[in-house]
Parts: C-alpha cells; structure tokens; sequence
C-alpha cells in the first residue's frame, strides 16, 4: 500500500522450568514505523506544432512516467480527440474502440519507468469556419491501491492548437520623438500566424 506499516515484534521466552514468569505482558514488544511511499503519476501530450489547417495530418506523442518511489498499479491513460479531427492509428497495443477516445491499459508502471505513446489523426477537411481551437485532452489514472497521488495537477495534460486565420497587426514610425511641423510616416504590417489563408482583411 502507499502508506504501510513496518512492525518489527520481538518475544522472549523459557522453558517455564523454574517457574511461570509473573509478569508475562513485557515479553513482547514492537517497533512500528510509517513507510511513506506513493506513486506519482505524470502525463504531458504534444503535437509539435501550435496551428493546423484542414487536411493536416498531427502525430499526438504522449509522454508517462511514475515520478513516485511507489509502483503504481491498473494505470490506464486516457486520450480524447478533438471534434475536429479522424482518427487513423496509434501505438503500442492501444484501444481505438472508442473513437474519439483512446485507450491504453499499462498495468503496472514502476518507480521511475515510463514511456511515449503516439496518436496519428488527420485535421477534417473542411473543418466547421467557426473553429478556432483544435484542443487534445489526455490524462492518466491509476487504481489507487498503493496510495493517493501526491500531485495530482500533473495527471493530466492538454495540446491546444489555433485554427483558422490568426491576425496580428503592429504600428510603428521608427522614432520616439518629433519635431512640429514634420512629416511622419508609420510603418504597419500585417501577419497572419495560423496556416489558413487570409482572403479578405481591412485595415483601418
């Protein structure tokens, strides 16, 4: 368990030849100790990129360790697939029965072991123009008999890319001071940072 008891019992005794002893209840005694030992199951989740466009094709790498000095038993990790996006296949013995969520049964994970399971899903083509998130939810659980995760914020992780067109606009006339009366030209410049094509934008 991850909180368990270590008790040392001693006992004395003879052979009662001379005599029952008359004080029999200090023959016995115990040294317990807490041992203080939990997993500490850790999960984060990464497609590499921070935008997508329709048709992409993203590989989901999900990494797992058990940061505890405690194995951890029954662990499953659990990832959810965006709306936005098809499944084609992943790694590693995983579970796809239920599409958009996938599964894999670890089992057993011992202090300091871990590993990286891929996801491949292809981005819809086209994706619904109101979109602008394309969000991965993945977590990891275990069935809790050695003990209760001490950090349990780190048990789950989210891969959140822009979609769509992402504007950005910045201003400047290349000086902090003027003189009255001069001329002042600014510089404007426009960037789109999503992989989709802006067709129309006014500036203004």
């Amino acid at each position: 368990a991850g909180l368990e008891d270590l008790d040392n019992v001693v006992t004395v005794v003879d052979d009662g030849a001379n005599g029952a002893d008359p004080t029999p209840g200090n023959n016995v005694d115990n040294d317990l100790d807490v041992l203080d030992a939990t997993p500490d199951l850790v999960v984060s989740e990464s497609d590499g990129v921070s935008s997508v466009a329709d048709g992409q094709t993203l590989d989901y790498d999900i990494t797992f360790t058990n940061a505890g000095n405690q194995v951890a038993t029954g662990v499953v990790i659990t990832d959810v697939l965006p709306d936005e996006v098809s499944f084609v296949t992943c790694t590693d013995a995983c579970d796809p029965t239920g599409d958009p969520t996938i599964v894999w049964n670890v089992g057993a994970l011992a202090p300091g072991a871990g590993g990286t399971f891929t996801v491949t899903v292809v981005v819809d083509d086209p994706v619904d123009p109101s979109t602008r998130h394309v969000i991965n939810n993945v977590s990891i659980t275990d069935d809790g008999a050695n003990g209760v995760d001490p950090t349990p914020g780190n048990n789950r992780d989210t891969d959140d890319d822009t979609y769509g067109i992402d504007l950005a606009v910045a201003k400047t006339d290349g000086r902090t001071t003027v003189i009255p009366g001069e001329d002042v030209t600014y510089t404007v410049t426009v960037t789109n940072n999503a992989l989709e094509t802006s067709t129309s934008h006014v500036d203004t």
